[in-house]
């Protein structure tokens, strides 16, 4: 597939960790994550960016309104990406989140993406959406745990 989705978030919650381990992709599209509310997932208003660097050399940085992207293009069919994002609550009466993660990718000299962002919900944080933007994951695993 190429989507997980977290929802029945519960109330209250102030930080959320998404943890990759040895996620890959069929090769076309790159990692994201949308938040939602009761409401549903939202789908503008994100500032976000992502970087990636090779051999520490930044090569690349892109960013979105419509999510927060986790990559800044596509690392590959079967390059793998493990690390965590973290998003915490900012502002509990806008219901602003914020966002940063890292994620390794040791098969393919020495990448690294990072990522990092900012967004306001409608209403309280009750969803998270991981997903590939337009192709199917093909190994790995992904969960969160929130306090």
């Amino acid at each position: 597939g190429n989507n997980v989705t977290f929802s029945s978030i519960p109330a209250g919650t102030k930080m959320i960790v998404l943890g990759l381990d040895a996620v890959s992709s069929d090769g076309s599209g790159i990692l994201i994550v949308q938040l939602g509310d009761s409401g549903g997932l939202e789908t503008s208003g994100y500032l976000s960016v992502a970087s990636r660097a090779i051999n520490a050399n930044v090569s690349y940085t892109s960013g979105s309104t419509a999510h927060f992207s986790l990559q800044n293009s596509n690392d590959g069919a079967g390059i793998t990406h493990s690390g965590s994002v973290i998003f915490t609550l900012q502002d509990a009466t806008n219901h602003c989140w914020t966002m940063f993660g890292t994620m390794s990718c040791p098969a393919s000299s020495n990448r690294q993406n990072t990522c990092a962002g900012r967004k306001e919900l409608s209403g309280e944080l009750t969803q998270l959406k991981f997903f590939n933007a337009s192709g199917d994951f093909s190994a790995g695993s992904v969960n969160i745990s929130y306090m």
